[in-house]
């Protein structure tokens, strides 16, 4: 029995154990009493088993939470990071891309963008984005050309309706308009600023709505990853039904032992134990009667 330290048993169970066990064997004589004694130990050992495979699946589960939540925030970082330095290639180095298609840039910064809609960091790295511009329509009435391509590689791939309102509002470095697409026909800049914010607060609106779901898939995605790992990996379990077998053996054989002194002590026939070997293994097994 393990008496110090961390993992100190409790020694008033064990002479608990003990007793009951006397209690329901009435053992006689030193023999039937080791037996009884052989009995106890083997369910005491019986319980570390348990102990030890929840101190496994423990292991496993402590900080499956943390874990799952840095997982997430490294996924959106990540994709906020990537759309940054094609933004930055893009106004610093123009010419560093060359080989790569412009298919394969829009699948990359698709793929990038709609990323960031499914976990909760990315969601408000977006919302972030959108109040930035629309704070910056409502104030000035326009958007410089460095926010318009801050917003492009945003939201640019995944929702041109967006990009299309706010064209319009777009400044290059002479503060001059750019020429308006002619589906929209825009004639006043007031309708174009109220026409931008209304799209804007729509978006606002609906990131909100994706945020809540993506916080509530988390917790979900969390709960069927603890779900997964409510078992110890393969390493321990195999330990723990090795060990397990090998205490049962014990056990019953004890048991066994112990039923067959107290039936030829009481005078009963008992006939000797059938002994079998399988692969250099004695297996000890009780003879029907």
């Amino acid at each position: 029995m393990i008496t110090r330290s961390q993992g100190a048993e409790n020694q008033d169970e064990f002479v608990q154990l003990q007793l009951a066990l006397r209690e329901n064997y009435h053992p006689i004589g030193i023999s039937e009493e080791l037996l009884v004694q052989r009995i106890a130990t083997c369910y005491w050992r019986l319980a570390r088993v348990l102990r030890f495979e929840t101190g496994e699946t423990r292991k496993r589960l402590d900080n499956v939470a943390v874990a799952h939540s840095l997982q997430k925030v490294d996924e959106a970082n990540r994709s906020i990071t990537q759309l940054q330095l094609w933004e930055y290639q893009r106004r610093c180095a123009p010419n560093t891309d060359e080989n790569v298609s412009m298919q394969e840039r829009f699948r990359t910064l698709e793929h990038l963008q709609g990323a960031l809609r499914t976990s909760p960091m990315g969601i408000r790295y977006l919302m972030s984005a959108l109040s930035a511009t629309r704070g910056e329509i409502h104030e000035k009435g326009s958007l410089s050309e460095e926010s318009f391509e801050g917003l492009m590689y945003t939201f640019g791939y995944c929702d041109r309706s967006l990009m299309d309102v706010c064209i319009p509002l777009t400044l290059d470095k002479n503060d001059e308009k750019k020429e308006r697409p002619s589906e929209l026909a825009i004639e006043e800049p007031k309708v174009a600023q109220k026409a931008a914010i209304s799209l804007l607060d729509k978006r606002l609106k609906f990131l909100k709505f994706l945020l809540g779901s993506a916080e509530k898939n988390q917790y979900v995605e969390l709960d069927a990853k603890v779900r997964s790992l409510a078992l110890p990996d393969s390493k321990a379990t195999d330990r723990v039904l090795r060990y397990e077998a090998h205490l049962e053996r014990q056990l019953y054989r004890a048991m066994d032992q112990l039923e067959r002194l107290q039936r030829r002590r009481k005078g009963e026939s008992v006939p000797p134990p059938l002994n079998v070997n399988l692969g250099g293994d004695s297996v000890f097994t009780k003879q029907s009667q």
